[in-house]
């Protein structure tokens, strides 16, 4: 089960990881052109670059691999909080089958707790707050940068393994609602 949580986790990782780097090769095209116009709006910046013995491009250029370094290293810790969100994503759908589930089986009285809709506030906050208990345990056992680290240095087979796995189950718990609550909200 462990092994199960932690592909889970650096899948949403690589993810996470896959989603910046797309960004970045979409947005510094822009953003080289940007930085290399300021110079050329502000006089002052051009002359400083010029005692640097920096020409504009050149500027851009650092600026740009700069970030994509720290970017790829995560020294920002930037991951963490798309990480965070996804996990919570997919323990609240997994919590709320695993209530269904129990619900189907034992019936919409439990020990003198009606489970009906006059309730449904109650259960869901206590869903999500339990969600987010999970997904703080998961990235405080998980996701340090120890294990971080390892991670980034194993082959893309297993990088691709942990994102299956990440996808495969995020996908599988969504379908799992719809089936069991979802086609009451959504309808047919």
């Amino acid at each position: 089960m462990k092994k199960y949580f932690k592909l889970l986790y650096f899948g949403c990782y690589y993810w996470e990881w896959c989603l910046t780097r797309f960004f970045h090769r979409l947005l510094n095209p822009i953003g080289r052109k940007v930085i290399i116009i300021i110079p050329y709006i502000f006089p002052f910046i051009k002359k400083n670059l010029a005692k640097q013995g920096m020409t504009p491009e050149e500027y851009a250029d650092n600026i740009l691999k700069l970030g994509d370094k720290i970017s790829n290293a995560n020294i920002s810790h930037s991951f963490e909080a798309g990480i965070a969100l996804n996990i919570h994503v997919f323990f609240i759908f997994l919590l709320t089958d695993l209530f269904l589930i129990l619900r189907n089986v034992f019936g919409y009285n439990w020990f003198g707790f009606e489970v009906i809709r006059n309730n449904v506030v109650f259960i869901g906050s206590f869903i999500v707050v339990l969600a987010a208990i999970c997904m703080i345990a998961l990235n405080n056992l998980i996701g340090t940068d120890k294990n971080e680290n390892k991670f980034r240095k194993q082959p893309k087979k297993v990088h691709h393994k942990a994102l299956f796995i990440f996808g495969g189950s995020l996908i599988l718990v969504v379908i799992l609602f719809y089936f069991l609550w979802g086609h009451a909200i959504f309808g047919r």
